[in-house]
């Protein structure tokens, strides 16, 4: 699915201006598609964000949160621990023996519009919990080789930030 970047939504840029009135117009077809696709997926995890503080209460997300980083879910505060504990939440965490995004795509559907529940459907089958080793990294393309250190299977991920800041053998 090909995802295109909103006039309205901020510029990839980070000027804290609007996409129309910054950088419109300067992008590489692929590089407005892959930015489009990163401001679907926060619109994303804004409504699931939402989604768990109205269907759960304090205390089980503090639950959660002691789970994966062993405090309450409001300390949770830097920008790499949320986005860390978003990931285990929704991709790993289990909710009625489901994994959290599988039990609300089915109990929520209308939560999300069509070209939503496509990256939510991506996100169920791609989503992969291990250990990988970096073996592979394209600035260019944006892309990753990830190798899991157990099973020793290759992925291939592509990833702006990760691509920019990855070492080639990290864990």
């Amino acid at each position: 699915m090909n995802f295109s970047l909103s006039r309205n939504a901020p510029c990839p840029c980070n000027s804290g201006k609007k996409y129309k009135l910054c950088c419109m117009g300067q992008l590489t077809n692929e590089q407005e598609s892959y930015y489009g696709l990163v401001h679907k997926e926060q619109i994303i995890k804004n409504k699931l964000m939402r989604w768990a503080r109205e269907n759960f209460e304090d205390e089980d997300l503090d639950e959660y949160a002691h789970d994966f980083y062993s405090k309450e879910f409001h300390e949770i505060t830097e920008d790499e621990e949320v986005a860390n504990f978003f990931d285990w939440f929704f991709l790993e965490a289990l909710y009625e023996n489901k994994r959290m995004i599988e039990y609300i795509r089915e109990n929520e559907p209308s939560l999300f519009a069509f070209d939503e529940l496509a990256v939510i459907e991506e996100w169920i089958d791609s989503a992969q919990a291990g250990i990988f080793e970096i073996v592979g990294i394209n600035k260019e393309n944006w892309k990753l080789t990830l190798k899991e250190v157990f099973t020793q299977k290759e992925y291939e991920i592509t990833d702006r930030k990760a691509s920019e800041f990855a070492i080639k053998n990290d864990v």
